[in-house]
């Protein structure tokens, strides 16, 4: 699940980011092209992911799932896997998130300090985007819209890659102290000086190593 503040579509990073994990593992690696706000909220989008899943059941409901996700997208991955947990219908084993906008809303007291050592991200753009997808202010913190107030149990294994010279910082570790206190399981990777999606569009030695480790997940038995 793509990652652009659910107004932007699908960047070359993306899929260069899908051609090597599938060269690496031979994963089967589904893209769900969702609709965009402001012409879409979240409802639209949820339907959407529906129907694609649905179809990735029928087709490999065999095999190991993994929901992923970078950025926005990584905030649907998250919210979606809640919904088909409250609903009891299978789930993902693995879920793998990439800088994840956990909170649309962007709530956390410390998202301003953390806002000064981000290079590409700004609180006002962010929320602003965040108000179209949720269709109103008022449904900003919806767990389905921010799953950062959602319930972590009953998920699969949840792995997170972010940097800590991304806003996206404060909610991510609020997010690992939810996982724990719900006795998730989970991996969580914290890169130094690591800016917001670089593990997306990045050349760097840390986004080797996180699509390394990205990999590992992929490849794993269930």
């Amino acid at each position: 699940l793509h990652g652009g503040g659910y107004i932007h579509n699908l960047l070359v990073f993306h899929w260069q980011l899908i051609g090597s994990l599938v060269k690496e593992t031979g994963a089967t690696i589904v893209v769900p092209d969702y609709p965009l706000a402001p012409k879409a909220t979240f409802e639209e989008v949820y339907a959407f992911v529906r129907v694609v899943y649905a179809d990735v059941l029928r087709r490999y409901g065999q095999h190991k799932i993994v929901f992923m996700g970078d950025s926005a997208g990584g905030g649907l991955a998250l919210g979606f896997a809640q919904v088909l947990r409250d609903e009891g219908q299978r789930n993902a084993d693995e879920i793998v998130l990439l800088s994840p906008w956990l909170d649309v809303s962007c709530s956390h007291p410390d998202a301003p300090k953390a806002e000064r050592k981000d290079p590409t991200l700004s609180i006002e753009g962010l929320r602003l985007a965040g108000i179209a997808y949720a269709g109103s202010k008022e449904a900003t913190q919806l767990p389905k819209v921010s799953p950062l107030f959602g319930d972590m149990r009953g998920l699969g294994r949840v792995s997170v890659f972010i940097g800590t010279h991304d806003v996206f910082i404060v909610d991510c570790r609020v997010l690992r102290e939810k996982l724990q206190q719900a006795g998730q399981d989970y991996y969580f990777a914290e890169y130094p000086r690591m800016f917001h999606a670089w593990a997306v569009a990045g050349r760097l030695p840390e986004a080797r190593h996180a699509r390394r480790e990205i990999g590992k997940i992929l490849k794993a038995k269930d």
